[in-house]
């Protein structure tokens, strides 16, 4: 059982109102670790994962998602793509939470390319 300010926000929830949650990385590894985590916590549902921004629109445009995580770097050019998806989705779906990773320590890399 988790024992975090999430977790303790969220301790009397059901499963129907369980945070719903996309995950998208190009690295597999990631996309399970991140999954068998989340999956961990019973308030979060991990509803799906992808290996690419793309993939995920036409899911948001049929599911109801509260959550989407994605990674700074991801195809076709491995520059800011999954930046540039977080924002395309926040201007589509502005309930959407977006969390972005990514292994970069200077916050001016984000900067940088939006």
């Amino acid at each position: 059982m988790r024992t975090d300010a999430l977790s303790n926000s969220l301790s009397d929830n059901n499963d129907s109102e369980k945070i719903r949650v996309i995950v998208v990385d190009d690295d597999p590894f990631v996309l399970q670790a991140l999954r068998a985590y989340l999956n961990e916590a019973q308030e979060i549902e991990v509803l799906s994962t992808f290996g690419a921004a793309k993939d995920a629109f036409g899911f948001l445009r049929n599911y109801r998602v509260d959550v989407l995580i994605t990674d700074v770097r991801m195809p076709p050019t491995m520059t800011n793509d999954g930046l540039r998806a977080a924002i395309r989705i926040k201007e589509d779906h502005p309930r959407v939470a977006v969390l972005v990773l990514s292994q970069y320590v200077s916050p001016l890399h984000a900067h940088y390319h939006v």
